[in-house]
C-alpha cells in the first residue's frame, strides 16, 4: 500500500499555511472520520487501531496574533465535536513561545492571552 491512502491534507496557498499526517503504510488503520478545514490550518483523523479509536490532530496556528483567538476558538470547537478526547494527539506548529527561554529574534518576548491559553490556572502547560 502506498502513501496516497496514509496522508491527510489540509491545503494552503501556494505560498502559506497547509498540514499534512501521514500514516506509516505498515500501520494496519481504518479511517473512522477526516476534516481538513478549509483555510489549511488544521487537519483532523480519527483512526480505528485492532479495537480503539485514536484521533489525529496537526495543526499550523496563525502568526499573526489578531487571527490567533478566532483560530483557538475554531481549534477548541472542532476538538470537542470531532474528536475522541481521551485518545487524542495534538501537534503542529502553535505559532507561540512560552517562555522568555524560548524565544530569538528582534521583537522582546512577553507574554499574551494566546499564550496564556496553554497555561492552567497553576501555571503548568495543559488544560485547565
Amino acid at each position: 500500500m502506498g502513501w496516497q491512502n496514509q496522508s491527510f491534507f489540509s491545503r494552503g496557498t501556494n505560498h502559506s499555511k497547509g498540514v499534512c499526517t501521514l500514516i506509516n503504510p505498515s500501520v494496519n488503520f481504518q479511517i473512522d472520520y477526516s476534516y481538513a478545514n478549509t483555510s489549511g490550518r488544521t487537519i483532523l483523523v480519527t483512526i480505528v487501531l485492532g479495537s480503539q479509536k485514536v484521533s489525529l490532530c496537526n495543526i499550523y496556528a496563525p502568526d499573526n496574533q489578531s487571527n490567533q483567538p478566532e483560530f483557538m476558538q475554531e481549534l477548541n470547537n472542532c476538538i470537542i465535536d470531532k474528536t475522541e478526547l481521551a485518545t487524542l494527539i495534538v501537534g503542529g506548529d502553535w505559532n507561540c513561545t512560552l517562555s522568555r527561554k524560548d524565544k530569538i529574534g528582534r521583537t522582546p518576548w512577553k507574554p499574551s492571552n494566546y499564550s496564556n491559553l496553554f497555561f492552567d490556572n497553576h501555571g503548568h502547560v495543559g488544560p485547565s
